[in-house]
């Protein structure tokens, strides 16, 4: 992963050969107009979901994270962060409407307890999911109900101390993947798994040879940003270029 500052008027160019990574820790924002100015850039349909959440610390996590796609978006281009309009999918991921005149970006949204992180690419499908890693219960179980046979049998060779670090990079990993699809894990599968080469930090995604979406190239990154945070970025390859996946801090 390169290091460069998301900032200036080029950001938008930049998407031909980078993907960017947005971070931002929820609890840091906490001033009463700032949060107001959040919920007015919001939708009508937004702002009611965010009050359906019962805890108050989810209704905060989730406008902040939502006022984060926006003003993010709007640094590609000149749309104001309350004007953008988004569609779901058949499996509900968020995609730009086609009544917003931009050109094609793309984005994925993830947040666990206390962060939120966005990809945003052009053109190429991405995915990003982040996982608080202090939730240790029933990590094997889960592992073995939805990891591949390869990615369970790391899992189970590694010392007791490090397998939840272990667990959150595939658990991760994978989220990210069919959130890329456009899937959700409806779509997760065991024909598919992650090597992760820890000398290198290099992950290549592998592929059951039937499998039908072995057909695409992936660019796979792991990202700790916080001592209690895991984040998996996956990027869509486009004719064998390859991509830079940046990373930056945002309060937005």
């Amino acid at each position: 992963m390169t290091e460069a500052l998301l900032t200036g008027d080029n950001l938008l160019s930049r998407l031909d050969d980078e993907a960017h990574v947005w971070v931002c820790y929820p609890d840091e924002i906490k001033k009463p107009e700032i949060l107001q100015a959040y919920r007015l850039i919001l939708s009508t349909q937004e702002n009611a979901r965010q009050q359906r959440f019962r805890f108050e610390q989810d209704k905060h996590q989730y406008l902040v994270s939502h006022a984060l796609v926006r003003k993010v978006l709007s640094r590609y281009c000149e749309i104001p962060p309350e004007k953008w309009v988004f569609t779901t999918n058949q499996h509900g991921r968020p995609e730009i409407a086609s009544s917003i005149d931009c050109p094609a970006l793309r984005f994925n949204l993830s947040h666990a307890d206390g962060m939120a992180v966005c990809v945003v690419t052009l053109r190429k499908h991405c995915g990003v999911d982040v996982e608080n890693t202090e939730r240790q219960s029933r990590l094997l179980p889960l592992a073995r109900r939805m990891f591949a046979q390869q990615e369970l049998d790391v899992l189970l060779d590694t010392d007791d101390d490090e397998i939840g670090n272990k667990f959150f990079q595939y658990w991760t990993l994978r989220e990210a993947y069919v959130k890329a699809l456009g899937t959700g894990l409806g779509g997760s599968s065991k024909q598919f798994y992650f090597k992760v080469h820890e000398q290198t930090s290099v992950v290549d995604i592998c592929f059951a040879n039937d499998y039908a979406e072995n057909n695409a190239d992936w660019r796979c990154v792991l990202l700790e940003p916080s001592e209690k945070h895991q984040v998996a970025v996956i990027v869509q390859l486009e004719q064998e270029k390859s991509i830079n996946i940046i990373s930056q801090k945002i309060c937005p």
